[in-house]
Order: structure tokens, then C-alpha cells, then sequence
């Protein structure tokens, strides 16, 4: 149980930090909400996803950094590790450079004649435009180093610079109630200093603990090649992933408009918050994932993909569940009356789409860890990029908001057979009959009972105090579900002897 206990460890850390930084995410939301107000706020979002439409590449690259850096640590092999790191940092400097070039033309044209922008608002939203170029440009170079913190699970630190980021955006946003010039220019450039530094402290970082990396600019064609090779379908599943998000927001702003777009940025922002509880959780197995496949510890493996797949499930459900229920009451207790139209239908859909996804998780994990990527990231990435001619076509037809939403849970479903089935056909060990058993049995009897417990005692509140109880009370019982139906006996044995533990140190 010593991987299983370090993914303990390395979740509680992650969770400590999550924990800091919803707290301080729902406060920075509330306070950029009210300086900015419903358009400017849409239109900074909408910005931002012009310029985020290309991070498909960049999440391509981040999963293939952390892999090869995840099997040279496991190997000890420091020359390789320093060989990868320089091929990869080679990769996101031009990328880097041929962004720039590629935004500062066809995306110019593109924000002045195809978005939905006030004249008013056209100037600061060109500076919130490359305000959010130069900031993306920090955050991609600094990727390999975060990349070669997260291989060598090194979650402390990263927590901390990632606590420090959060504070110094609360910090942002209250200094928009005094800043004397635009608030959306102030926000852009105010948010573009902490970028900076928070990606300036992963570099230091990286280069004082690992100072056995010796960059080298010129690499071996063969090194690319190999990188490429791995690189060249996990982009078609990474611009799914990034296109179903971001050109989302764009194809709504071209329709609706910055109001919609700011419902859609809160739905946004809470699926942020909640989806990570089960990012943490992953964050701390997907390493563990890998290098039980690097050394080929494949029951391991097989454990890791059952209990991390019903796991993320029931990480993400226990926050849900009760916040569904009564999200209207708690958006309007959040942000006051500043709550655009839609939200409430976004943030619920939303949340739904993610529980279905979630579950193969780890599979994508599981399959990125063999290198053999090509049919999953083909089938999950063109199914993903549906959604983008999916809500244009049914907006022209209906110009109906949430349809486009209620789609992507559709290919949501498809997403996750067509994982399955994948999984089935790359490790013949993979037995579909146990993995009904070990994942989708266990999360139907905690969700049957939960779900229609809370269905019955069910009622609008308007009181803090009562919507607060009855958060608790969902809580714990779902909790309790989880514990007696939802986890096998080694699971219950090894929670039991974790609690056990750090109450004999206390």
C-alpha cells in the first residue's frame, strides 16, 4: 500500500490547498463581478477564450512532458530527464513565438469583425486581448518546470506557489474599486503582474532543486520525432477538450452576446472550483498511474484505475449533490443580485457533464501511460469537437442557450463508452465484467439512495443557517453512503488504518 499511501499524502496536501484557494476563487469571482459588472465581465472572459483557443496544443505538449518526465524519474535516469526537458522547452518557445505571430493577425481580425463588442469597450477589450497573449506566453514557457514538479510529485511547493497565485488575484480585484483607470484594462494588466510572478517562482524553483538539468538548445532531430509521435493525436483530443470549452464561449458571444457570456464564465468559474476536488485527487494518482505502467506493476495499475475511477466520481457528487439542490439560493447569497440570466441552468448542466466524464478519467490516464494514443485520442477528440458545429447549428435553429449544454452531456455519454471499449482493445487484461463490478455498481448504490433521499427532504430556503444544515446533512449522509456501499474492503481497511494512524501521533 506504499503508492497508495503516497497518493493519500499527496491528496491531502493537494486539498489543503483547494480548500484556500475556493475560498478565495469565490471571493475573487464576487468582487470582479460587482467592479467589473455583467458586460465587461463577459467580455474578459470572452477575450481571454480567443487567445485560449490555442492551449489545445499546449495541454497536448503539458500531458506529454509530464509523462516522459514521470518515466525518466521512475527510471533515475537524469540524463534522459535533462534530454526531455530541453526538447520539450524547445517546443514551447516556438510555439510561443508562432502564437504571437498567428493572434497578432487573424485574431486581431477576428475579435474586430466577428465578436460582439460595444464601440465603447472596443479599446480596452484589444488590451485585455494582448494583455491575455503575453499572459499565456508566461504561462507556456513555464509549463516544463510545473510539468517536471507535478512527475516528481512534489504537490507541497506546488500548492504553495499555487496558494500564493490565488491570494495575490484577491489582491487584483480589490484594487479595481480604487484604480482610477478602466477596470477591464486595470484587471488585464494588474492580472498579467501576478502571472509573472507566480511563473517566475515555479522557474526559480525548478532550477535551484533539480540543478542537474542541463538545458541544451540544439537536440537530435530523432528526439522531436519520437516527442511528435506521441504529441500528434493527443492534439486532435486536447482541441476537443479545449474547443468544447472555449468555443463555446465564443459561438454564444457571436449570438448573445457579453451578458450570456458572463452566465457562462460563472458556470465556468464554479466548475472550476468543484471539478477540482477530483482534479487534486487525480492529480496525485496520474503519476502513480504511469509509473505503475513503466514498471510494468500492471495489478497495480488495474487497482489504481478502479478505485481512482469511483473515487474522482464520489469526490466530485459529494459537493454537488447538496449545491444542486439549491444552487439559486446559494448563487444569490454568493453574488447578490448580480446574478446574470442563465446562470443557474449553465452551472447545473455543466456539473452534470462532468460527473459522466469523470468516471473514465483515469482510463484516458491509464491509456496515455502506453503511448498508444492514436484511436482514443481520434475518437474522443472528434466526439469532443462536436459540440462546437453541434451549438452552432442548434442556436441558429432555436437561439436557444441551453440546448447547446444539454448536447454535450449526449456526447458526454459517448465519450465515456467509446473510452471503455478502447481501454478493452489496447490491454486485453482489462475485463469489462469487473470494472461494472468495481466502478459503476458501487457509484449507482451510493447514487440511488442519496439522490432520492435528498429528492424527499427537499425544500427552498432563505435562511443561511437552514441551507447551511442541510448542506451538512447531505453530506453526511452521502458520506456514509459512500463508506458502506461505495468502497470495497481493502479500501475501507486502508482509510481505517490512515485515521487510525494519525490519531496515535496525536
Amino acid at each position: 500500500m506504499k503508492g497508495s499511501a503516497k497518493v493519500f499524502t499527496n491528496t491531502l496536501t493537494l486539498y489543503v490547498r483547494l480548500g484556500i484557494l475556493s475560498i478565495v476563487s469565490l471571493v475573487t469571482v464576487k468582487l470582479t463581478l460587482q467592479a467589473l459588472g455583467e458586460t465587461d465581465y463577459g467580455l474578459n472572459n470572452v477575450m481571454s477564450s480567443v487567445v485560449l483557443l490555442s492551449s489545445f496544443i499546449t495541454a497536448s505538449m503539458s500531458i506529454a512532458s509530464q509523462r516522459y518526465f514521470a518515466i525518466s524519474l521512475k527510471k533515475g535516469d537524469w540524463f534522459e530527464l535533462s534530454r526531455y526537458f530541453s526538447l520539450i522547452f524547445n517546443l514551447f518557445l516556438v510555439f510561443v513565438i508562432s502564437a504571437i505571430f498567428i493572434f497578432n493577425t487573424f485574431g486581431i481580425w477576428f475579435v474586430l469583425n466577428r465578436l460582439v463588442i460595444p464601440d465603447s469597450r472596443l479599446f480596452p477589450c484589444l488590451i485585455v486581448y494582448e494583455a491575455s497573449l503575453i499572459n499565456f506566453a508566461f504561462t507556456v514557457m513555464a509549463l516544463p518546470f510545473t510539468g517536471l514538479i507535478i512527475a516528481d510529485e512534489n504537490f507541497k511547493v506546488f500548492s504553495i506557489i499555487s496558494v500564493f497565485d490565488g491570494l495575490a488575484k484577491v489582491i487584483v480585484a480589490f484594487m479595481l474599486y480604487i484604480s482610477p483607470w478602466d477596470k477591464l484594462i486595470s484587471l488585464a494588466l494588474l492580472s498579467l503582474g501576478v502571472s509573472f510572478l507566480t511563473n517566475g517562482l515555479y522557474v526559480v524553483y525548478t532550477k535551484k532543486k533539480y540543478n542537474f538539468l542541463n538545458y541544451k538548445m540544439k537536440q537530435e532531430y530523432s528526439g522531436y520525432k519520437e516527442l511528435f509521435s506521441y504529441m500528434n493525436w493527443n492534439l486532435i483530443g486536447a482541441a476537443g477538450s479545449v474547443g468544447k470549452i472555449q468555443g463555446l464561449n465564443i459561438i454564444l458571444n457571436m449570438f448573445f452576446g457579453g451578458s450570456v457570456n458572463a452566465a457562462r464564465a460563472l458556470a465556468t468559474q464554479v466548475r472550476s472550483i468543484i471539478n477540482s476536488f477530483s482534479s487534486s485527487f487525480m492529480s496525485a494518482v496520474n503519476p502513480q498511474i504511469t509509473k505503475s505502467y513503466a514498471g510494468q506493476e500492471y495489478d497495480k495499475l488495474e487497482m489504481l484505475v478502479y478505485s481512482s475511477s469511483k473515487m474522482s466520481f464520489f469526490l466530485l457528487y459529494i459537493i454537488i449533490l447538496p449545491f444542486t439542490f439549491n444552487m439559486r439560493y446559494i448563487l444569490h447569497l454568493w453574488l447578490g443580485e448580480t446574478v446574470p440570466e442563465y446562470t443557474v441552468e449553465f452551472i447545473i448542466l455543466i456539473l452534470l457533464d462532468m460527473l459522466i466524464q469523470v468516471i473514465t478519467s483515469p482510463i484516458g490516464t491509464a491509456i496515455a501511460a502506453t503511448g498508444k494514443v492514436r484511436d482514443y485520442q481520434l475518437t474522443v477528440g472528434m466526439l469532443q469537437i462536436l459540440n462546437i458545429p453541434a451549438a452552432y447549428l442548434i442556436l441558429k435553429i432555436t437561439l436557444d442557450p441551453i440546448l447547446p449544454f444539454t448536447i454535450s452531456i449526449i456526447i458526454s455519454v459517448g465519450i465515456t463508452i467509446g473510452r471503455i471499449i478502447l481501454y478493452r482493445r489496447i490491454n486485453s487484461k482489462f475485463n469489462f465484467v469487473k470494472y461494472v463490478k468495481n466502478v459503476f455498481r458501487p457509484i449507482l448504490l451510493v447514487v440511488l439512495p442519496s439522490f432520492l433521499l435528498t429528492y424527499l427532504i427537499f425544500c427552498e430556503f432563505d435562511n443561511i443557517l437552514m441551507a447551511i444544515l442541510f448542506v451538512l446533512l447531505i453530506v453526511s449522509y452521502t458520506v456514509s453512503f459512500v463508506f458502506f456501499f461505495g468502497l470495497n474492503k481493502d479500501e475501507k481497511h486502508f482509510l481505517k488504518e490512515i485515521f487510525t494512524s494519525k490519531l496515535y501521533k496525536k
